[in-house]
């Protein structure tokens, strides 16, 4: 019997996933309308049809977006990595190397990007910049507030390695 009603159920979500109807389907939603729709024919468990749904791969894959935030496949200029060298570049004091990247972070109303410029040497963060674009604002601004930050503990920037990934707010 139970062969019989894991065939029923696979094809009854067969049924369910099509356009029409509720492709989006969750497990949850397919287990309460199979309960729904066999009634007291419907004697199988949550975990056993879990199973059954699993082993048929009528599981839905949860996608979830991550945006990019390096594009370095752009025109611009690319400098020479002054870092990932043979010896590696060692930072010998502050200012001396500053390393920036951007990250992105959840909110309620979609996502923000979070741009960093980290001084190598101490690990502080000497300078960010939260926006919600992608544009070469946020670094250029997080880099300003880096060189203010240096500037106000009378750190001297000359001769600053500037490391990033490429991507197209560097360039």
């Amino acid at each position: 019997m139970t062969d019989i009603l894991s065939a029923s159920t696979v094809l009854y979500g067969l049924y369910v996933r099509q356009k029409e109807c509720l492709p989006k389907a969750g497990c949850r939603e397919l287990y309460t309308l199979c309960r729904e729709y066999f009634r007291e024919k419907f004697s199988i468990g949550r975990d056993r049809f879990y199973n059954v749904i699993r082993f048929n791969s009528l599981m839905l894959r949860r996608t979830r977006y991550r945006p990019r935030t390096t594009d370095s496949r752009h025109g611009y200029r690319l400098y020479s990595d002054l870092v990932n060298t043979s010896p590696k570049c060692t930072p010998v004091g502050n200012g001396r190397l500053v390393v920036a990247d951007i990250t992105y972070i959840y909110t309620r109303e979609g996502f923000a990007y979070l741009s960093m410029v980290t001084d190598a040497y101490s690990r502080y963060i000497v300078g960010y910049c939260l926006s919600r674009s992608l544009d070469a604002e946020g670094p250029l601004k997080a880099m300003y507030m880096a060189l203010e930050t240096d500037r106000a503990y009378g750190i001297s920037t000359e001769g600053m390695i500037h490391h990033s990934d490429r991507g197209v707010q560097y360039a």
